[in-house]
């Protein structure tokens, strides 16, 4: 896949690091000449064990560039993920104003004509409803009735450690990826692939398990819809993977999330 990735600071450049060494072919985007000089050098502009290695074999494999401007790197893009950086200010509220940028220069360099959507996944640091309420009507501005045939918006939260951000990103305790029907992203499961992340399933350690076991203690037969799964059980409830079949089946369905998927459900 091609992978472009907005922002080179500390989780931007460790993904550089890691999607390269996955065989990937990643293209950096900063408004640092600098930052971009030293990874089209093969060097690294972060201090991270380990992490000099991967960019010089990236580099010397041909699997990596970096540019000021984005320009046309997104026409045969898969994934564009965006790292730019979201501060605090004195009052605790984040300035969402580098990640705002980023969606419009990245909505207006994609063609509504796209053979297949460009997944657009933000590891910035957000508050919760940031993708619904600023960020899609970006997007919607510029590409109008083509948008969600050209993109796939994609929340793709990180948290990496200095001096072991390798072996976080390799070893995560969990992936997070929440897109908006909360189904499975085709493109991130690709990019994540290799990875082990026990703890990804969405309802593994959500407050719905407690639910659950209310439930389940009343005599009510549980069954839980989960695409992602690949076991046909969870803790003695059937796990139905076909969203259709999984309406048909409940008499009541219980939610951490709203999404499109149940919309129609009374």
């Amino acid at each position: 896949m091609k992978v472009v990735i907005f922002g080179l600071g500390y989780v931007g450049c460790t993904a550089v690091g890691c999607i390269t060494s996955q065989g990937h072919h990643v293209v950096g985007v900063d408004v640092s000449a600098a930052k971009v000089e030293a990874l089209n050098a093969g060097n690294s502009p972060i201090c991270e064990p380990g992490f000099g290695e991967l960019i010089a074999k990236a580099k010397t494999d041909g699997l990596l560039s970096a540019t000021v401007e984005v320009g046309d790197e997104l026409e045969d893009a898969d994934i564009a993920i965006v790292c730019v950086g979201a501060p605090s200010g004195v009052d605790g509220a984040h300035n969402m104003s580098y990640i705002a940028q980023v969606s419009r220069s990245t909505a207006a360099a994609v063609k509504s004509g796209r053979a297949k959507p460009l997944t657009v996944a933000y590891r910035s640091t957000m508050r919760p409803g940031t993708i619904e309420m600023m960020i899609a009507p970006i997007f919607r501005a510029t590409l109008g009735d083509a948008f969600e045939a050209a993109i796939e918006l994609v929340d793709n939260l990180e948290v990496l450690r200095e001096a072991t951000a390798i072996d976080d990103y390799f070893n995560p305790p969990k992936i997070v990826v929440g897109t908006k029907d909360g189904g499975p992203s085709a493109n991130m499961d690709a990019l994540h692939e290799g990875i082990d992340a026990p703890g990804s399933e969405n309802f593994r350690q959500s407050s719905i398990q407690g639910i659950m076991k209310r439930v389940k203690a009343k005599g009510i037969e549980v069954v839980i819809y989960e695409p992602a799964m690949a076991e046909d059980s969870f803790s003695g409830s059937k796990v139905i993977r076909n969203i259709n079949a999984f309406k048909q089946e409940c008499n009541v369905i219980v939610a951490n999330r709203m999404t499109d998927a149940i919309a129609d459900v009374a």
